[in-house]
């Protein structure tokens, strides 16, 4: 169900002023740290400006529109070294708008740092924190989703440990019924098998606590019932990773999850298998594939409708994506993009499918004290 605002116009101009907001500071920053020979800080930009064709705007599983939409994305990555720290900080941001589907505009801002310091020799501590923002243009959708993580890093010869512990949220502004918040421990292990070849296993823990209330379907109808306590879900997950760095760059990923919960319809398990490679076809031309399949089953028959999310560009169940850049310049590239997903809509075991056709621009540039050094 899509809950249209009667203030559409407004809402656009004010997305467009906090994307000019966020873009007017990363370049500032940028351009400052260029101008200051006294620092160590190294800054990467890159602005991507472009055309898509969407075959499914609203990703519905009926009734599809088709449209065509511009698209502009800025991302900033900013790195202080020294021998005892390291600072990390990271923007990707920027808005698409439909040239007839005026509803479905979108702006999402990421914005993620992180902080590492090195206790002993072989131990490093550490805390990363990541935000994200997203506005809608004809819904009142608007969200924030938000982790802050703090781990430890062994240097154990010939492996490498790290453990950590995160917590994450989600915050819908004018909802309460799908907003979460997470308590998540991992464990991961790597080892580099090889000169090209690094291996990694992870495994983890999350505890969902929502602040709706976990729901029990009734029998003899469609209709279902809302328990006396919250929804809370207890999610396993073990991975296997490889990494691959040769002519080819190439990097797999197998996941196994369960979801175990004390609400009607979010008990499942999945395994989920997901694979990248990236190929220098001559010195100006690079070709990347990036493919995702996902098998997921739930515990009970999903016979009565419920819904988990209002997003649906959270979910990527199933993606094949291919695209071919050159580049024109040293700071120039043109980038052709094939993208074709069949995800999970927010009615769980109901997917839809839509593909994306992209053409765009991208302008790099960086800054640093010295022009020579490079990241």
């Amino acid at each position: 169900m899509k809950i249209k605002t009667d203030h559409q116009n407004e809402t656009i101009t004010s997305q467009l002023t906090v994307t000019l907001i966020y873009i007017i500071f990363f370049l500032q920053a940028s351009l400052s740290i260029a101008q200051n020979s006294d620092n160590n800080w190294r800054w990467k930009n890159r602005l991507q400006f472009g055309v898509d064709y969407d075959s499914n705007v609203e990703e519905t599983r009926i009734n599809q529109k088709t449209d065509g939409l511009s698209k502009f994305i800025l991302e900033s990555q900013a790195k202080l070294t020294s021998q005892s720290y390291l600072i990390y900080l990271h923007y990707h941001g920027g808005f698409q708008y439909y040239f007839q589907t005026s509803g479905e505009h979108k702006m999402t801002h990421d914005v993620s740092g992180a902080f590492i310091y090195q206790l002993f020799p072989k131990v490093r501590f550490g805390t990363r924190l990541w935000g994200r923002q997203k506005y809608f243009s004809g819904y009142d959708w608007h969200y924030f989703l938000k982790s802050s993580e703090l781990f430890f890093s062994f240097n154990i010869q010939p492996f490498q440990i790290t453990t950590a512990y995160e917590n994450e949220g989600l915050n819908y502004l004018n909802y309460n019924r799908f907003n979460f918040h997470t308590h998540h421990f991992y464990l991961a292990l790597v080892k580099r098998l090889a000169p090209p070849l690094t291996g990694q296993l992870k495994s983890g823990y999350r505890l969902i606590n929502f602040q709706r209330n976990a729901i029990s379907p009734k029998s003899q109808d469609t209709y279902i019932d809302y328990l006396d306590f919250r929804q809370q879900d207890n999610h396993y997950y073990f991975s296997i990773q490889g990494s691959l760095q040769k002519k080819v760059l190439s990097h797999f990923a197998y996941q196994f999850s369960r979801n175990l919960s004390n609400s009607y319809g979010f008990s499942f398990g999945e395994h989920r298998l997901t694979m990248s490679l990236v190929y220098l076809l001559n010195k100006r031309l690079l070709f990347r594939i990036y493919l995702g399949l996902q098998r997921k089953k739930y515990d009970e028959a999903l016979n009565k409708i419920i819904v988990t999310e209002f997003d649906t560009e959270r979910e990527i169940s199933n993606f094949f994506i291919t695209d071919l850049s050159t580049e024109i310049t040293d700071k120039l590239s043109l980038i052709l993009r094939y993208s074709w997903y069949n995800n999970e809509s927010p009615v769980p075991s109901r997917y839809y499918q839509k593909t994306l056709l992209s053409f765009s621009f991208e302008y790099r540039f960086q800054a640093a004290n010295d022009a020579n050094l490079t990241n």
